[in-house]
């Protein structure tokens, strides 16, 4: 899916090896809450509905179809044989159509027309079939959102409560940056301090219309529950989809990544206290070896522990690692975090949530239609998200809205926005963000 009169409704070009069944779907969806709510009929072309693993063709660019060897077997054959009539009607000028080698070949011809035919349309019926499957399949699916989405509505309250104080991203940028420097110094860190990450005079990078970091869409959307553990599950997703690219789709344990996040947290137990990502980034990317563990090993417990927040001490099995951080780097323009994300690093934010982020129809948009508008809500607390794609907006929202929504993973369920997904807008994202540089996943390993 693609905003705007350049948007393109191939799959393949943008989403390679995206499975299209997940990507098509939420964007899609996505894009018909925006066309319907701000009456963009005809201003933005719908993504066309393709079943898994189809291949949508380009009408300009027909791509050559790569022939199997029995049927570059068969274009032979065919090849010699013509070649056969051609000199024995050379050498032969009386031979007539009666001729009982001539009838051979033109039957055997005829009859290889009639099974390509017959291939043709077999093939044509069972593209039919998958595409009604695959429309079967996408309604049970958005049925699913829509009960999933009247739970999460209940569920509200809860969330509201568990929101990070801005003060806890304030303090983890003072600690990353003096982390940051030290580790420079030491060559012991990969990250990148933000005043050398932002060159003079920066300029937006040319994007395309529309891009989705390879396999972001597909890792599933998990439930932080009724924790203060957003960014422990941004950190754990953006490596899930990272891992997934690799061929390992493996869930890790938000419950050692939280724990990890907060070392003052990890001995004694401490009240009610959100976290960032740096913490537990930084102390696996100097661990000699893997450190953070699947979710089988050291399971999450949804229910919040006010008086100790961690949840210490945590099983032995948490300390069987199994995943390590290899690179990550800070972010903090616009421009800085679009680069991220073609480079298909999943990039975590935080912002500070107005009413219209809870209930969302896959959009979050300084101007709204319903559902309380913009304002900040009374909480005004913080929460984090991945930012895993780019869309480009329509003309006609870029003096409110600006030039591009960041397409979001939530940790709230698939109730919220379309499947756990949402497009902030560039302008929602200039206002609500905090002032801190968000976190950019480049590499991890694995056992």
């Amino acid at each position: 899916m693609r905003l705007g009169i350049f948007f393109s409704c191939i799959c393949l070009l943008f989403l390679t090896s995206i499975n299209c069944k997940a990507s098509t779907l939420i964007l899609e969806e996505i894009q018909k809450s925006i066309i319907n709510d701000f009456k963009l009929e005809g201003k933005i072309k719908i993504v066309k509905d393709t079943p898994p693993d189809s291949i949508k063709i380009s009408p300009k660019a027909e791509p050559k179809k790569e022939l199997s060897k029995g049927e570059l077997a068969v274009q032979e054959q065919l090849r010699q044989n013509r070649e056969k009539v051609k000199q024995y009607q050379q050498q032969n000028e009386d031979i007539t159509p009666g001729n009982d080698l001539l009838k051979t070949k033109q039957q055997e011809i005829t009859e290889w027309q009639r099974n390509k035919k017959q291939e043709i349309i077999d093939n044509q019926i069972k593209k039919q079939q998958e595409i009604k499957d695959w429309q079967n399949e996408k309604q049970l699916i958005i049925n699913q959102w829509l009960t999933e989405k009247g739970n999460f509505n209940k569920r509200i309250p809860k969330y509201k409560e568990n929101l990070i104080s801005e003060n806890v991203f304030l303090e983890n940028q003072i600690q990353a940056t003096n982390d940051v420097k030290n580790s420079n110094e030491s060559q012991k860190t990969s990250v990148v301090s933000p005043e050398k990450m932002i060159p003079p005079n920066i300029t937006m990078p040319i994007f395309p219309d529309f891009y989705v970091i390879d396999k972001s869409l597909d890792v599933e959307i998990k439930d932080q529950g009724q924790r203060p553990t957003c960014a422990a599950f941004t950190g754990i997703r953006a490596m899930e989809i990272l891992m997934s690219q690799q061929g390992k789709d493996e869930k890790l344990s938000e419950q050692y990544f939280f724990w990890a996040s907060i070392p003052k947290c990890q001995t004694s137990p401490c009240q009610k206290e959100g976290s960032w990502v740096f913490n537990a980034y930084q102390s696996s990317l100097e661990a000699k070896s893997p450190n953070i563990p699947l979710e089988k090993d050291c399971p999450y417990n949804q229910k919040n522990l006010n008086d100790n927040v961690t949840q210490i001490p945590l099983n032995n099995s948490c300390l069987t690692g199994h995943a390590k951080i290899k690179k990550f780097t800070s972010v903090q323009t616009s421009a800085e975090i679009i680069t991220a994300i073609k480079a298909g690093h999943p990039v975590i934010g935080g912002f500070k949530l107005t009413e219209n982020f809870y209930k969302n129809e896959g959009y979050v948009f300084v101007q709204s239609t319903k559902d309380g508008g913009a304002k900040l809500d009374e909480h005004a607390g913080g929460h984090a998200v991945l930012l895993v794609g780019i869309m480009k907006m329509p003309a006609e929202l870029h003096q409110k809205e600006g030039k591009f929504c960041l397409i979001s993973a939530n940790s709230w369920g698939p109730g919220w926005g379309k499947g756990g997904h949402a497009c902030l807008s560039e302008n929602w994202i200039e206002r609500h963000r905090f002032n801190v540089p968000f976190i950019a996943l480049e590499q991890v390993e694995t056992i």
